[in-house]
């Protein structure tokens, strides 16, 4: 799954799709093509195969999942989803707007990196999480606040200021998820 996201251009990985299947089921939802959707591949070549990767993934989770024990870690996962949806819609903008890699500032690009890393570790340690106790849940609500205000802080310090070219460019925030 990991090497079939990647050839689609996609900036997840298999344990964030499980993630995303987690988070349907976290909300009764049954739909496979919006975990297709939200792995957000740039292409469509492999999409039947993606599809049937994903179907394979979705009734892996589905068969062990409890909702009742996915709770709390149902609620972070989906603040840590949010936190990469983030990370995504930023790498696909630049993508889109013709940037590399070699024109960003490095550091921040670094430092970036390991956000990102960070986030998929809380990911894939949620994906694995039954009834989290409150304090593990707080630490990992406390974790999330803080990589969030890094991310937007290190996403606004990597994003050039301008097009290749000279045009002005600016990334809008993502708007506030609607409480689904």
């Amino acid at each position: 799954l990991t090497a079939l996201l990647a050839e689609s251009s996609s900036v997840f990985r298999a344990e964030e799709a499980e993630a995303f299947v987690r988070d349907e089921l976290f909300h009764g939802r049954t739909d496979l093509e919006a975990v297709y959707r939200r792995c957000r591949p740039g292409s469509d070549l492999h999409k039947k195969e993606l599809l049937e990767a994903l179907a394979e993934l979705w009734q892996d989770v589905e068969s062990e999942y409890n909702l009742f024990a996915d709770q709390e870690a149902g609620r972070l996962r989906q603040s840590a989803l949010h936190l990469l949806d983030r990370y995504a819609e930023w790498s696909r903008s630049l993508e889109e707007a013709g940037y590399r890699l070699e024109s960003f500032d490095s550091d921040a690009i670094g430092e970036l990196y390991e956000t990102r890393e960070e986030l998929s570790e809380i990911v894939m340690s949620l994906n694995a999480a039954r009834n989290l106790s409150p304090r593990d849940a707080s630490e990992y609500g406390r974790v999330l606040f803080e990589l969030e205000a890094i991310l937007e802080d290190l996403l606004e310090a990597a994003t050039p200021k301008s097009r290749p070219g000279g045009s002005v460019i600016s990334f809008p925030k993502r708007p506030e998820e609607d409480g689904d």
